[in-house]
């Protein structure tokens, strides 16, 4: 071989060598593991999990009802006696005391007075022929009592409409000796009248609550 051919041979194998390295490095490089970045799927046996929706659901609106409205005329109120009892008994319960039981002759003369009063818009202890109240348990309704007080109020609200117990027994009450004749410890029996008188929507009540101890039931002596 001359010496031109031998250096072309070596030229070659420097050559091949180098190509040896950079190819080895290329398979090296395709070859060596690479670290797994991609988020992991969910198995195909899986649901994905649905998103939660708040549900809102609104209470129904409140209905307010309004009293129906009186009607013209005059009389004697029962439903707002028999409330207005009942409101007075719920308040000595809360106070410890015993509730009062509803006397005859004490409804008929706390009616009676609670119509006078309201006919001759007089809302006083005084009758309105001058009296003191108690002679309406002397003369018209007499009955035999150690102690016996009087509460009476009178209302003329903007619209017809019946005062409840609640408004009732506020308006009793504005009266401390009025209050404690409702309260008081050694009352056993009550009577309540309301009379109410509307016209033209115009609307006047009175309401007058009798309290007596010691009373005797009445007894029907007809034919005796």
């Amino acid at each position: 071989m001359s010496i031109q051919s031998m250096k072309e041979f070596g030229r070659r194998a420097m050559s091949l060598a180098a190509y040896g390295v950079v190819l080895a490095s290329v398979l090296v490089s395709c070859t060596l593991p690479q670290e797994d970045t991609a988020v992991p799927s969910a198995p195909a046996d899986e649901t994905p999990a649905k998103a939660h929706t708040l549900e809102i659901t609104r209470a129904p609106a409140l209905t307010i009802q309004t009293p129906p409205a009186v009607e013209d005329g005059r009389g004697f109120h029962e439903a707002g006696e028999t409330d207005l009892t009942e409101r007075i008994n719920a308040a000595r319960t809360e106070a410890g005391l015993p509730a009062l039981a509803v006397h005859a002759g004490l409804m008929g003369a706390a009616r009676l007075r609670a119509m006078e009063s309201e006919k001759s818009g007089c809302i006083s202890h005084t009758r309105p022929d001058g009296r003191a109240w108690l002679t309406v348990l002397e003369t018209e309704f007499p009955m035999e009592c150690l102690e016996r007080g009087e509460a009476i109020a009178y209302t003329a609200p903007k619209q017809a409409v019946h005062p409840d117990a609640d408004t009732w027994y506020a308006s009793l009450t504005q009266s401390p000796t009025q209050e404690e004749c409702l309260l008081y410890p050694d009352a056993q029996s009550l009577g309540v009248g309301v009379y109410f008188s509307c016209r033209d929507g115009h609307y006047t009540a009175a309401a007058v609550v009798l309290v007596g101890t010691e009373i005797p039931e009445v007894r029907d002596i007809t034919g005796v």
